[in-house]
């Protein structure tokens, strides 16, 4: 196989994997507006993410899914939509932060759940 060869395979290869569901959180407002691959789908997040993930998956069980929150939302927007995800089905989740009129993201990545002492004497 030549060089050429080669890198065409390469490309095909690339052009074969799935395209990620993609999620994008932004605010609307006192609230926030969901799109689902470019689809707006405030209204009902659940269901618009539910549907694409089953519209999109097939028989792939982790089928990958970007979601992309505005840092204008609160940090609680975060959660609201890991459980929002998560109740979907979905499990193969990348989050990123993004801010407006930025080219760029930066990845969330979550650890384990540290519980803090009463001692520690942050407030609840």
């Amino acid at each position: 196989m030549t060089r050429r060869e080669h890198s065409s395979a390469r490309n095909i290869e690339l052009l074969s994997e799935p395209l990620p569901i993609t999620i994008w959180v932004e605010p609307k407002g006192a609230s926030a507006s969901y799109y689902v691959d470019t689809r707006d789908v405030t209204a009902d997040p659940f269901r618009g993410i539910a549907d694409a993930y089953e519209r999109h998956r097939g028989t792939e069980v982790q089928y990958p899914v970007v979601a992309i929150i505005d840092e204008r939302l609160p940090i609680s927007m975060i959660e609201q939509l890991r459980d929002l995800i998560g109740k979907a089905g979905c499990r193969n989740v990348r989050y990123f932060l993004t801010s407006p009129g930025s080219r760029g993201m930066c990845e969330i990545s979550f650890g384990q759940v540290v519980v803090v002492p009463n001692a520690v004497g942050i407030p609840r």
